[in-house]
């Protein structure tokens, strides 16, 4: 092979690779702007939460992250599937003993039923509050850590507002994870 072959071989090889490396890139560009085009809803974003290997660390996290649930389910617009999980992700939230309660075969359809309720009332969720760290209620009860936390939702119906405060009931499992064992409406009592 001679010199000049040898050249063109190489120019060719570098041009092949050039022409690759365009191609290459364009094609990852132009799926970047294809997933910045699609919009993430509310309820995506809360389903994508893995709690397998994210559980919330703390009672505080376990209830925000119980309210974006709550706020996703009575607030927003989603499919049946989104709402199947949305609901089976407020059961991973469950101590077994409520789940039991709940009668998780039958929860998804009587939660429905609220949420429908709550809807033609023309009621919407506009905010909930929860109570800061400091305000945690540690206890043991049983040989079992518990915790109580506060939170406040604020539902508006038409003009009127009105704020009500639950009052959660947590213990630890096994796995270390806080999990809500029930919940009462705090009267100020």
């Amino acid at each position: 092979m001679s010199k000049g072959q040898k050249n063109i071989r190489s120019a060719l090889v570098i041009l092949i690779m050039v022409v690759t490396s365009l191609l290459l890139y364009q094609h990852l560009l132009n799926k970047v702007k294809t997933t910045e085009d699609v919009p993430v809803t509310a309820v995506q974003t809360v389903l994508l939460k893995n709690l397998n290997k994210d559980y919330p660390a703390s009672p505080r996290e376990v209830i925000k992250y119980y309210n974006e649930l709550q706020t996703c389910m009575y607030n927003d617009e989603y499919t049946d599937e989104e709402f199947a999980d949305l609901a089976n992700k407020a059961l991973e939230l469950y101590d077994d003993e409520l789940v039991e309660h709940q009668n998780p075969e039958m929860y998804p359809q009587l939660l429905k039923q609220d949420i429908t309720t709550f809807r033609d009332d023309q009621k919407k969720m506009v905010g909930n509050y929860i109570s800061s760290a400091t305000e945690v209620e540690y206890y043991t009860k049983k040989k079992r850590q518990c915790a109580n936390l506060r939170s406040t939702y604020q539902v508006r119906q038409g003009a009127a507002m009105t704020s009500t405060t639950q009052i959660f009931v947590m213990r630890k499992d096994e796995k270390g994870h806080w999990k809500i064992l029930g919940w009462d409406i705090d009267r100020g009592e």
